[in-house]
């Protein structure tokens, strides 16, 4: 279960509790070309965590819903929380989703003149 999640520009970044409960790995979604990059930390075998990986994907796809991403290539890679990541609600929640409704509200408000 994504417990958070972080944007860096078209990058999406799902921080994920361990199967033992005794921390967090991050996975990375972002385009790349023609493909989605998905890049994971943590060790082991990707047997392990693709649960965690298909998660991660479906994720972004709920982010980016308008984009359309077929190919997927999967690369683990140490990633390391940074100061500069925008948390954002986790895509596909409640609170994401009051979120955009809000967002499209304000974007409809401005556009019929009710805004300043």
């Amino acid at each position: 279960m994504i417990t958070a999640a972080f944007t860096d520009g078209d990058t999406l970044i799902c921080a994920i509790p361990s199967e033992a409960k005794s921390g967090l790995f991050f996975v990375a979604v972002r385009p790349e070309r023609e493909y989605l990059l998905v890049t994971y930390s943590g060790s082991g075998r990707m047997e392990s965590q693709r649960s965690f990986i298909k998660e991660a994907i479906a994720c972004y796809q709920m982010w980016r819903w308008w984009e359309n991403w077929t190919k997927i290539s999967v690369e683990p890679l140490s990633i390391t929380l940074q100061p500069h990541w925008i948390q954002i609600p986790v895509p596909g929640t409640i609170q994401s989703i009051i979120q955009q409704i809000k967002e499209g509200e304000w974007h409809a408000a401005e556009y019929f003149g009710y805004c300043n």
